[in-house]
């Protein structure tokens, strides 16, 4: 008997908080508005945006950072950095990360190495 109601309790839990009576919902829902495809001449691996900014690892065509232009719903190529290093294994931009409070790109390379793009001011060098 107590191995039913267990079980019985087990399920009636399962179901109950797989579908919430009141789920969450937020006031401005995400919007997403198609603009078009761009072109990074090969696999768009990872993105990262902030408001004004848009960043994609490229694979092996390094990274791009893009301006976005929201008033024409555009994408304006602001840097396109290749030859991250030749001397590094693949070369490859795999993964890539914005810091909106810095101001700086994190390419990522998952065997060979971080790269640094800093979106003002003089880059890093190794």
């Amino acid at each position: 008997m107590q191995n039913h109601l267990i079980f019985f309790l087990t399920i009636t839990l399962f179901i109950s908080c797989r579908k919430p009576a009141d789920p969450v919902i937020e006031d401005n829902p995400l919007v997403y508005t198609h603009w078009g495809t761009f072109d990074v001449s090969g696999e768009c691996l990872d993105l990262d945006i902030s408001d004004t900014i848009l960043v994609a690892a490229a694979n092996y065509n390094g990274f791009f950072v893009f301006s976005i232009d929201s008033a024409n719903q555009t994408l304006d190529t602001v840097y396109h950095g290749t030859g991250l290093d030749p001397t590094m294994g693949d070369n490859r931009a795999e993964r890539i990360v914005l810091s909106k409070n810095h101001g700086i790109v994190f390419i990522l390379d998952k065997y060979d190495k971080i790269w640094m793009h800093k979106l003002n001011g003089s880059q890093y060098h190794d």
